[in-house]
């Protein structure tokens, strides 16, 4: 699509973007926290938290005490009901590579140069470290020319899955690329979706089946996937719904999956987030603490981001995520709470860290996968 056809385009959508605005469902609210499944105090928590959920659909919200007992709370959703967590993804592709490291596979500081050779072109130098705490200087979207803009615009539009780009696409794209000497940090989904394909190239193995036998199936995780493609979705997956309240289509991503296409459910996520918590999860060392980050006192790790508490006493380690249609919120603090929340509406739910006591002012939700959308997902 050459530029003089492609602006009329975009404006042509636009257009209709402003049509179909002022047809949206009026935005709902959740239920009661008296209609809610499993604990009323917790939902009625989770309610204010979330301002009373305006907007949201199904939401389900699991508490982890530092003993390991938990508490549950679900509106329209119970513990086995499925979700696309979106770049909580990140987490679970961060400590692939810590765990790969510990298997001596990989180095912190092997090089997309001696993974892909001239394939890595322009990032030949950049180090899964840094592409794990984005500090790659890698941009947030892989450069994809005015045709991929027009065709991620033309997705985002329809609700559909945007991030549709190959992985010869993805390594071409490193010869797009501008990298500062010393790069100041910067979020990047396609650092995350380029370290997931390192470890794929390094170990020979699929991320799909990386997943499921280094991290999901040694936990227990049985409900825990990432389907790659369409064809890879559960009978029956479920889809979510966009801020508006619109249906939204499944996130799958490709290749870029590392940075964005895990699907779970609130029973198997509160499993995970204990194991990473305690420590006694394959590549828990991810959330060690590792560069400064892009705010004040804030710190990151491989993908996990530590604040201080506002309550100026201990630290929230965390991370969220949203697609087209989901949102959800993983954290723990120092002294072993912890909380997951997962939405089937693309609104923040990062709130729910005020379920911890001394809630992080940062880190909690910025922004989210969405291509369209301005920030960077966190």
């Amino acid at each position: 699509m050459s530029p003089r056809t492609l602006v009329p385009a975009i404006a042509a959508m636009a257009a209709l973007a402003l049509v179909l605005t002022a047809l949206t469902p009026f935005p709902r609210s959740l239920p009661a926290a008296d209609a809610a499944t499993g604990d009323a105090e917790l939902a009625e928590e989770v309610r204010t938290a979330l301002d009373g959920g305006r907007g949201h659909h199904a939401l389900a919200v699991t508490r982890i005490h530092p003993d390991g007992s938990t508490e549950f709370a679900g509106f329209d959703a119970d513990e086995r009901t499925e979700f696309e967590i979106g770049s909580v993804s990140k987490t679970f592709t961060s400590m692939l590579f810590a765990d790969a490291v510990e298997r001596r596979e990989v180095t912190p500081e092997t090089t997309l140069g001696a993974v892909f050779g001239e394939r890595a072109d322009n990032a030949q130098e950049v180090t899964l470290d840094e592409l794990a705490s984005h500090r790659s200087g890698l941009p947030r979207l892989a450069p994809s020319g005015a045709a991929g803009f027009a065709r991620t615009f033309l997705l985002t539009f329809l609700r559909l899955d945007p991030y549709v780009e190959t992985r010869e696409g993805l390594l071409d794209g490193l010869s797009a690329v501008e990298i500062d000497a010393e790069p100041e940090p910067l979020y990047s989904n396609y650092g995350t979706a380029l370290l997931g394909m390192a470890l794929e190239e390094v170990t020979g193995t699929a991320y799909a089946d990386l997943l499921r036998e280094r991290i999901t199936a040694p936990l227990g995780m049985d409900d825990t996937y990432a389907p790659i493609t369409e064809d890879g979705l559960a009978t029956g997956a479920p889809t979510g719904y966009t801020a508006a309240g619109l249906r939204s289509g499944a996130w799958t991503l490709g290749p870029e999956a590392p940075a964005g296409g895990i699907r779970s459910t609130p029973h198997d996520m509160a499993i995970w987030l204990t194991a990473v918590r305690d420590g006694s999860a394959p590549g828990a060392a991810a959330t060690e603490p590792r560069h400064p980050f892009e705010e004040p006192g804030e710190e990151i790790g491989w993908a996990w981001i530590t604040n201080p508490l506002e309550s100026g006493e201990g630290t929230l380690t965390a991370h969220s995520g949203m697609t087209g249609g989901y949102a959800s919120f993983v954290g723990f603090t120092d002294s072993g709470d912890a909380v997951v929340a997962l939405a089937n509406t693309a609104l923040a739910v990062g709130g729910t860290a005020a379920l911890l006591g001394g809630s992080a002012t940062q880190g909690t939700d910025t922004a989210d996968d969405a291509p369209a959308n301005e920030g960077a997902d966190r």
